[in-house]
């Protein structure tokens, strides 16, 4: 098993995402960083070569204001013995690097249960038997839909009102949505599929 690290955006569900994972995975192997010393830990990740996960947590703010944190993620995303798991800001810096565009969500969310409807691809790698899921959002910004990763035969998407909701690539897998909230169904289904990163 790999040892996971969450970096801590100064968000209080960054806890409720360790709480998930400790269910799931050996809690010993799990480290949150704080967001002072989030830089200078990714920076010391960039030159090691054993595998590890990296958690880019929930946050305030537009990811322009991270600014350090992308610029690190354009080297590390080249490292194929690093994993990546985004969450609300987490996948919007995972999406920037990537090229997309971030923008006022359609539908600004605080605390709201949407619906969506998954396909066969997403019902199998999360494991979900139901043709929608319900899940928690907090976000007022979203990643715009078509950035040009998903030319990439191995991405798998959500996209809803021109919006990613759900990102699955190679080493990386992000939701604009909260999947450790009380509010998201099946929220164990959602941080399983990091088994294959770290088993």
């Amino acid at each position: 098993m790999i040892d996971i690290y969450i970096c801590d955006f100064e968000d209080s569900f960054t806890f409720n995402i360790y709480a998930e994972l400790a269910e799931l995975y050996n809690r010993d192997r799990i480290q949150i960083i704080d967001k002072s010393d989030v830089v200078e830990r990714l920076t010391q990740l960039n030159k090691i070569q054993d595998p590890k996960l990296i958690i880019l947590g929930p946050g305030p703010g537009h990811p322009d204001a991270y600014w350090q944190v992308t610029k690190l993620l354009k080297d590390l995303f080249k490292k194929e013995n690093l994993f990546f798991f985004g969450v609300c800001l987490g996948h919007q810096l995972v999406a920037q690097v990537f090229g997309a565009s971030i923008k006022k969500a359609s539908n600004p969310s605080h605390g709201e249960r949407q619906k969506y409807h998954i396909e066969a691809n997403l019902q199998s790698i999360l494991n979900i038997k139901s043709h929608s899921i319900s899940v928690q959002r907090y976000n007022s910004l979203a990643v715009k839909s078509g950035y040009q990763v998903k030319s990439n035969s191995s991405v798998v998407t959500l996209e809803h009102q021109g919006e990613v909701i759900i990102y699955k690539g190679q080493r990386v897998l992000t939701y604009q949505f909260h999947p450790e909230s009380v509010g998201t169904t099946c929220p164990v289904n959602f941080f399983t599929p990091l088994k294959d990163f770290l088993l």
